[in-house]
């Protein structure tokens, strides 16, 4: 790198940037997703850290009642299940890895490190003095040297009998829940080196622990806490259990704070126990909660709850506890509308969750409508029309976001999926086939008609009470386009009815596929079919009666869903990601490889929507990335060059020119930052520039021109007044002109 004083860029970033930019027309950025589960908290000042199945997310605390998310790290597709903080840097138990977070800045937490090395499920984590101590499920003890945090470096593997799970440091001893081989107690006053000097065989899985000087309290999966001395550690004693009622075999954590001890259980939620007297624990508070409760933090006099539901805030109130707040998730994910300033999720166990993407990076959920068992939505001006399998169609008003209400229902017996026009609504029923609907009158909607499907769709309704059912089993999915409803009806292809009367639907064709037929994509005069684990298929349907075959696409697994952005094909692979192919390439029936993006765990629908795609996961929720193309790439190099020629007068080095690219495809705020970044660097600074000059230099940058007189004077005149550069640089850039000027650069 060029010798400046700009920026120590991680080589972690660089490496991943090579791969990412180099030779494609197209890549992903990830914006946000909205959580499905919370599995650890920690608190540090005002912030909650939170680990969650999609990585680490940082809420803002200092209004309790009205959290806000304000920075996260992606996990890559894996869980993340345990927190670590010393000083300035968060350890995150990956599953795959150990991620280390600079979080020195809440706002704009880094990832700085990551440590692989042969570890396949860390579940926990601690730290002590520049080491880190996790316990791998599969590979049992690991001691990591972080002294340089970018370049963590092993230096202990021991391998448990038992499957670690958590690990607790006190002096010179680490404590490690090994499961159904009880507690494993290591010496690690040479952390290179650590012994084992001792263990206790519980009756019961373990599966957390908590340590207090010579105390050891214990989860035990099925039954509750034991509270173990362990000053001797080759002659541990039990001195106390307590069991908790309705403990069933889901503990998940147990963590100390003062004489109280806080043990989250998925059945009965968290319970608060007083161990101040250890011959007499009294169960003092219970927090019940719909979902399942992973963990628990204090801050303050708040207690924050961790569970697959988000984040609540609890206080007690007398002698008992009473929420005041809840950040919440959004849930598993089937299904992903987007209509304005809202997307509309569903799912079979949250029902609709309404959530605001005004500020696209840091979506909010502001209204919930529970429904029975939901798998499809259309959405129009003022409803919402959600499937719900045997309880039917509810017709909900989200004319108010924030307070969704039910209107109606339609009785069915299977209704699985819905498409709308004007004032039919045609449902897929996986008992009674096509239903339509009329919903002129919202609080009295009137089924006009039933069109059989055919007899399979019967024995598919005996499918739904097999405990092995997933969501891929029975997608079907319609659509509409120019005046016709088509129909993905399984093994039967796809049916194509002319619905110019919209309430009275009439057969045109049946465009027979190769595979199952399970949802739809339609762009000009072509029908793109998803098959599932046969890929996609693409047909001209500009004379439906005679269709004609033109390509058939493998995809990476299973094809689930299709959109379209510009000129390329979308397409959610269930298990595997996001494929995009070229469609000049698919017209012209020439093999090309697709550009593949593994994203999450389940992906089952998208919704494109300009240039960003809302993606609906089973597992990792709803995720939105922004689709970045060679032309917004050009835009944003040009850019690169512009600040590094404006502001510091030379050429941008190569490894700062692909982190500042990464950093400026974030988008808007993103570059405010980093133009903020160019003007208070201490290179920047060197140049010694007087009031004047600084004055030209903000203008020329940010605003692309030359300073006009009485601008000019007022700001020289500012700074005589003391006001900071720093203030005037955030003045410029908060502007509509910047603004302006961003989104010319293709920076939204």
């Amino acid at each position: 790198m060029t010798t400046n004083k700009l920026l120590k860029i991680p080589i972690l970033f660089l490496l991943f940037l090579g791969a990412l930019f180099a030779k494609e027309d197209v890549i992903l950025n990830k914006i946000v997703t909205l959580d499905t589960g919370y599995y650890d908290v920690e608190v540090k000042d005002c912030y909650a850290y939170v680990a969650t199945n999609n990585g680490l997310k940082v809420l803002d605390l200092t209004d309790i009642k009205n959290i806000k998310p304000v920075s996260f790290v992606d996990s890559n597709a894996t869980a993340a299940y345990d927190i670590a903080i010393e000083g300035d840097i968060l350890y995150l138990a990956n599953a795959s890895s150990m991620k280390i977070i600079d979080i020195s800045n809440p706002n704009d937490v880094r990832e700085i490190g990551e440590f692989k090395n042969g570890a396949k499920s860390i579940i926990g984590v601690a730290v002590k003095e520049g080491n880190v101590y996790l316990s791998d499920f599969d590979n049992g003890f690991y001691v990591v040297d972080v002294k340089d945090p970018s370049n963590p470096v092993e230096i202990a593997n021991v391998k448990t009998s038992g499957n670690a799970k958590k690990v607790a440091i006190e002096g010179d001893r680490a404590f490690v829940a090994d499961g159904l081989d009880g507690v494993k107690v290591f010496d690690i006053s040479n952390p290179s080196d650590p012994k084992i000097v001792g263990s206790y065989k519980s009756d019961m899985n373990v599966v957390d622990l908590v340590v207090d000087k010579n105390l050891l309290y214990i989860a035990n999966e099925s039954e509750g806490i034991e509270v173990l001395d362990v000053s001797d550690p080759l002659d541990i004693k039990r001195i106390s259990f307590y069991f908790i009622e309705n403990f069933g075999d889901s503990i998940y954590s147990v963590k100390k704070y003062a004489d109280r001890l806080f043990v989250s259980n998925s059945i009965s939620g968290l319970h608060i126990l007083d161990v101040s007297d250890l011959n007499n624990i009294k169960e003092i508070a219970n927090f019940q909660s719909a979902y399942s409760t992973f963990s628990a933090a204090v801050c303050k006099d708040n207690i924050l709850i961790a569970s697959n539901g988000g984040l609540s805030v609890a206080k007690f109130v007398k002698d008992s506890l009473e929420k005041i707040s809840e950040y919440e998730t959004g849930g598993n994910s089937w299904e992903v509308a987007v209509k304005d300033n809202y997307a509309y999720t569903i799912s079979w166990k949250y029902g609709l969750k309404i959530i605001d993407i005004s500020d696209i990076t840091f979506p909010k959920i502001i209204g919930k409508y529970k429904s029975d068992f939901a798998t499809d939505i259309v959405v129009d001006d003022k409803y919402a029309y959600i499937s719900n399998d045997y309880a039917g169609v509810d017709i909900v008003d989200i004319s108010d976001p924030k307070n969704p209400k039910l209107v109606s229902n339609i009785k069915t017996q299977g209704a699985w999926s819905v498409a709308k026009v004007k004032d039919a609504l045609y449902v897929f029923d996986l008992y009674e086939g096509l239903i339509i609907v009329d919903v002129s009158n919202k609080k009295d909607p009137k089924v006009v008609d039933k069109i059989s499907l055919g007899e399979r769709y019967r024995r598919f309704y005996a499918h739904l009470v097999s405990p092995s059912y997933n969501m891929s089993d029975f997608k079907r999915d319609m659509k509409i386009k120019d005046g016709k409803l088509f129909v993905a009806a399984g093994d039967k292809g796809v049916e194509i009815f002319d619905i110019k009367k919209p309430l009275s639907p009439r057969f045109l064709a049946n465009v027979k596929t190769s595979a199952e037929a399970v949802s739809l994509g339609l762009l000009n005069t072509y029908l793109y079919v998803a098959e599932k684990e046969e890929g996609v298929e693409v047909f001209d349907i500009e004379d439906p009666i005679n269709y004609k075959v033109i390509d058939k696409i493998e995809t990476l697994g299973k094809a689930m869903d299709i959109g379209f952005y510009d000129s390329l094909l979308l397409v959610a692979d269930e298990n595997k990601g996001l494929s995009f192919f070229p469609i000049s390439k698919i017209m012209e029936n020439a093999k090309e490889e697709s550009k593949d993006f593994v994203i999450g765990y389940d992906t089952l629908s998208i919704d494109v929507n300009e240039d960003k795609v809302f993606i609906a996961d089973e597992n990792a929720g709803l995720m939105i990335f922004q689709i970045i193309d060679s032309k917004k790439l050009e835009k944003i190099d040009r850019f690169i060059n512009f600040l590094y020629l404006n502001i510091l007068e030379r050429e941008p080095d190569s490894e700062g020119f692909e982190f500042w690219k990464r950093e400026l495809i974030k988008g808007q705020k993103a570059a405010k930052g980093v133009v903020k970044f160019f003007f208070e660097s201490e290179e920047f600074k060197s140049k010694n520039l007087s009031d004047a000059e600084f004055i030209k230099i903000l203008y020329k940058t940010i605003f692309q021109r030359e300073p006009d007189i009485e601008g000019e004077k007022y700001w020289e005149s500012k700074l005589a007044e003391n006001m900071s550069r720093e203030d005037i640089i955030n003045a410029f850039i908060e502007s509509p002109e910047f603004e302006k000027l961003l989104k010319s650069f293709g920076i939204n």
